[in-house]
């Protein structure tokens, strides 16, 4: 069996040595290289080719959100893992606007990071858990929302959850750009939603419900 190929881009080295630890039980993982540093990690990521990058977003070197840009310029194959004491909604926003595939709290990396890298490999989006900011009252009111969905607008929402495009969306349901935007605006009104990534993050949420 084919093993993934990542590399860690981490400039706390303890931090960075709690992520081989984590991933050492992960007998389909290969961790081809690591660095602290954003120059190198683009270098890398350009002569390694890896499957995933799990990658700070803070370097002292450069930001990681620049390094990911560059890297994806490249190689937009490449899986980009983003790990982050931040969880403000604007860099949540523009990590998943530069193409990421996964935003882990570090606070939650040791626990969740096998399977943020088997969902990503899976072609799906990972959020951490504790990003998923739904208390269990709002978790409730969320439910009734969504039954108020259409099955039509139910799938484009679960297509959204993975990281479908809209030209993407609507090629697969073989109707328009234009019926999918106007879907897309009708199901964030009916959810209450607002923001770039507001049903992205909804849908992965509740990705079992739709």
């Amino acid at each position: 069996m084919t093993k993934t190929k990542i590399l860690i881009v981490e400039d706390h080295p303890v931090f960075r040595a709690g992520l081989k630890i984590a991933l050492d039980f992960a007998h389909e993982i290969n961790i081809v290289a690591e660095t602290g540093d954003g120059n190198k990690a683009v270098i890398l990521a350009r002569e390694l080719l890896p499957d995933v990058i799990l990658l700070d977003i803070t370097l002292s070197s450069k930001s990681g959100l620049q390094v990911a840009k560059e890297i994806l310029t490249e190689n937009p194959l490449i899986k980009i893992i983003f790990l982050t004491m931040h969880k403000e909604e604007d860099i949540f926003n523009a990590a998943f606007q530069l193409g990421a595939s996964a935003y882990l709290l570090k606070d939650d990396a040791m626990d969740e990071i096998v399977q943020a890298i088997t969902s990503v490999c899976n072609g799906e989006k990972y959020v951490s858990e504790s990003l998923r900011e739904y208390s269990a009252g709002k978790a409730d009111s969320d439910l009734l929302l969504i039954d108020k969905l259409t099955t039509r607008e139910r799938e484009i929402l679960k297509l959204i959850g993975e990281a479908k495009s809209t030209k993407e969306i609507a090629e697969k349901l073989f109707t328009s750009i234009k019926t999918v935007e106007n879907h897309r605006t009708n199901i964030a009104h009916k959810l209450n939603l607002s923001g770039n990534n507001a049903l992205m993050k909804f849908a992965i949420t509740y990705r079992e419900l739709l």
